[in-house]
């Protein structure tokens, strides 16, 4: 599976991003405090609903972010989540087996 497009809408001081197709390699960057972490926090938060405790430090924001995040899987099923549940759900994945996939912190090294 992999994410296609996402959306991120009140979250905290993060800008609406509006609508964000992604491609093969994607990159996110930016000054110190521009949103770089908030961004993947809101993309973990909308990924794994609920089922988010193993990533620490994940609620630098109280609640959750409105949009959404459409995967694809290899046969180009699209899946808009969270209206088909969540990644845990759909993948058949523990958060913890996606853990560092998203952000690697000085802290994790």
């Amino acid at each position: 599976m992999r994410i296609k497009e996402f959306s991120i809408r009140h979250y905290g001081p993060l800008p609406d991003t509006g609508r964000v197709p992604l491609s093969n390699l994607n990159l996110f960057f930016g000054k110190n405090e521009e949103g770089k972490t908030l961004l993947i926090d809101a993309l973990v938060k909308r990924l794994f609903g609920q089922n988010r405790g193993v990533f620490e430090r994940i609620d630098r924001v109280d609640g959750d972010p409105d949009g959404y995040v459409i995967m694809e899987d290899d046969k180009g099923k699209k899946i808009k989540l969270p209206e088909k549940g969540d990644l845990t759900k759909i993948a058949g994945l523990k958060p913890s087996d996606c853990r560092n996939a998203f952000i690697i912190r000085n802290s994790d090294l």
